[in-house]
């Protein structure tokens, strides 16, 4: 929904964070692998991913601003509805990358519960304004 806002530089480390997510119950569920591929398929774009990428957050200086910083995490919220639930692994990931990126408790709850609906609107691959006004919010926050 908000990816197309990130440089080429933030979408790849996008597409490591998504990936290491998806991994980190050491499976890819097939329901995950097709979350993956419609982001892609909204970036327009299959990001390869260089696999060192996928071991470190070396890289999140590119998340140079606020609003990349929530977006990532937002998109990363969506990515984990796949399984209808965010799990144990995924919540450690989820966990240490808001501390990283210093995205605060509250902001990170909110945007957990609008990642539902996200998650909703990317499978029919709708568009409603109300959400994305919503999501908005807390990214300019």
């Amino acid at each position: 929904m908000f990816l197309n806002e990130l440089s080429d530089p933030q979408k790849k480390m996008f597409m490591a964070l998504a990936k290491r997510m998806v991994l980190a119950d050491w499976r890819l569920e097939e329901h995950e692998k097709a979350a993956i591929e419609r982001v892609e398929a909204e970036l327009g774009q299959s990001l390869a991913v260089d696999p060192k990428d996928l071991m470190t957050n070396d890289n999140l200086s590119v998340l140079d601003t606020p609003r990349a910083k929530r977006i990532v995490l937002y998109e990363l919220l969506v990515l984990a509805q796949a399984d209808l639930k965010i799990d144990a692994s995924e919540r450690h990931v989820f966990d240490d990358l808001a501390d990283e990126l210093k995205i605060s408790q509250d902001h990170m709850d909110q945007l957990e519960v609008l990642s539902a609906d996200g998650y909703s609107l990317m499978l029919v691959n709708a568009a409603d304004d109300a959400h994305r006004a919503s999501v908005n919010e807390i990214l300019d926050a």
